[in-house]
């Protein structure tokens, strides 16, 4: 075993003492339902939608809603970002605290599962990228030293040359 699933494995041996196993895979089939995986299918391979150039992860209702609400008005003002203020805003709207994914447990309350669980989903949406857009320069990061987040994940993307014009008339 790596030490990803030892750390893995001493983490669910700590929450789940039932189940008699040093490795993690033998964890989701006792303790866990299909019902519990499909839930969380969308976690590890989220919704992406484009807009305005820009690609956002969708992992709340009413996201996408809430992400062209608030680029709208730029769009329909005719306003123009520079680039570093274009890749910010997006940025912004594509870095996800982990522990805020979930309503069920106190935020800070189990730090070392955050820490083991923010690279298998970032490998999950990288290769989630890879696969629906393979002709993206995207990186998706684990962001452990920004003294203003948690543990989180971040999709940065090379965003292409937005056509200004295209975009505050919605021809883009």
């Amino acid at each position: 075993m790596n030490s990803d699933s030892d750390k893995a494995a001493a983490i669910l041996g700590q929450h789940y003492p039932q189940v008699d196993s040093r490795h993690p895979r033998d964890y989701f089939g006792e303790v866990g339902s299909a019902r519990d995986a499909l839930c969380y299918a969308w976690l590890y391979w989220p919704d992406v939608v484009e807009y305005m150039g820009a690609l956002f992860v969708l992992l709340e209702r009413g996201q996408e809603q809430f992400v062209r609400g608030r680029l709208e008005p730029i769009r329909s003002r005719g306003g123009r970002l520079s680039g570093p203020q274009w890749s910010d805003l997006v940025r912004s709207f594509n870095t996800f605290e982990v522990s805020s994914l979930f309503r069920l447990w106190p935020a800070g309350a189990y730090g070392d599962v955050v820490e083991c669980l923010a690279p298998i989903l970032r490998e999950t949406w990288e290769q989630r990228f890879r696969s629906a857009y393979p002709e993206r320069c995207i990186e998706v990061s684990v962001v452990d030293d920004d003294p203003a987040l948690e543990v989180a994940i971040q999709v940065n993307q090379e965003l292409p040359g937005v056509d200004w014009e295209a975009v505050t008339t919605g021809v883009g």
